[in-house]
């Protein structure tokens, strides 16, 4: 959860753009491009009997992420927040959202709609949805996707059906994973209430990801390849230590024996730690 992509994966401001749109408008514009309504209210259940919590705002967060997005508006902004909360909402953000549930009529709904589509809290939703891309391409780098619109796509998957869809998706996906491999996969994707069956909305994320980067004119949709940077090295400590492609543990890359000395970059994966071996193993 804490590796994190090579400087030259991080979106350009155009990718950033694209990819908000993308996700404001297959989540509360209508599947329209640039489309989204900022200040949604929807009750708990009324998506589907599983979701016991309300979901707000244009990028449709749920539970605890809407609770995430107002105490984001209100370390923005105190004053604003202060002064449009007029129903103790404040107070509500040290609560446990997992079961917080109110009538779209009541006082305390139509204050939070307040503040969400004031514009702190449109810019607050801007900045929490390109965030969160950022960290599903993370993820989707680190499951071995390199190619941008390709982890654009999987940021959508993991955006609707969590990191098990994604991962799901990505491992039924025939390689190398790109944007028109990663659509197939979802297109057969057939787990009830999942990704796969929503199939309007995958079309219409791969039709704009395929117009606004693939085709896009400054040709942003690069594989990327990663820099080696090391920042110092390590010694293996054990007999024998596999080195792995990615750390999902997916492709054994090489072996490195008792006190080999190997190139690090500071970054980790849970257990794992990125390494170069300079023996012809490579990074891994």
């Amino acid at each position: 959860e804490v590796f994190t992509m090579p400087n030259n994966v991080n979106m350009t401001d155009h990718q950033k753009e694209v990819i908000c749109k993308i996700i404001y408008a297959v989540e509360t514009g209508g599947q329209v491009y640039g489309n989204c309504r900022y200040d949604d209210f929807t009750e708990a259940y009324a998506n589907t009997s599983n979701e016991t919590a309300i979901t707000i705002g244009a990028g449709q967060w749920y539970a605890n992420e809407a609770k995430r997005l107002l105490q984001l508006i209100k370390d923005t902004d105190p004053a604003t927040f202060k002064k449009l909360d007029t129903e103790g909402i404040g107070a509500d953000l040290a609560k446990n959202w997992s079961n917080y549930r109110l009538s779209k009529s009541s006082d305390k709904a139509k204050c939070i709609q307040k503040i969400i589509n004031s514009t702190v809290g449109r810019k607050c939703q801007d900045k929490l949805v390109a965030d969160q891309m950022d960290t599903y391409m993370e993820e989707a780098y680190t499951l071995g996707v390199r190619d941008v619109a390709g982890m654009m796509m999987c940021a959508n998957f993991r955006h609707q059906g969590g990191y098990g869809a994604m991962k799901r998706v990505i491992g039924k996906t025939a390689k190398p994973y790109t944007l028109e491999t990663l659509y197939a996969a979802v297109c057969t994707d057939n787990v009830p209430n999942q990704v796969g069956m929503y199939k309007s909305r995958q079309k219409f994320v791969y039709e704009n990801l395929k117009k606004y980067i693939v085709n896009y004119k400054d040709n942003s949709n690069i594989v990327v390849e990663e820099v080696w940077k090391a920042t110092g090295t390590k010694v293996c400590n054990k007999e024998t230590t596999n080195v792995y492609k990615t750390a999902v543990k997916d492709t054994i890359i090489g072996q490195i024996k008792l006190n080999n000395r190997v190139e690090v970059n500071g970054r980790v994966a849970g257990p794992y730690t990125k390494v170069n071996v300079t023996n012809g193993i490579g990074i891994g």
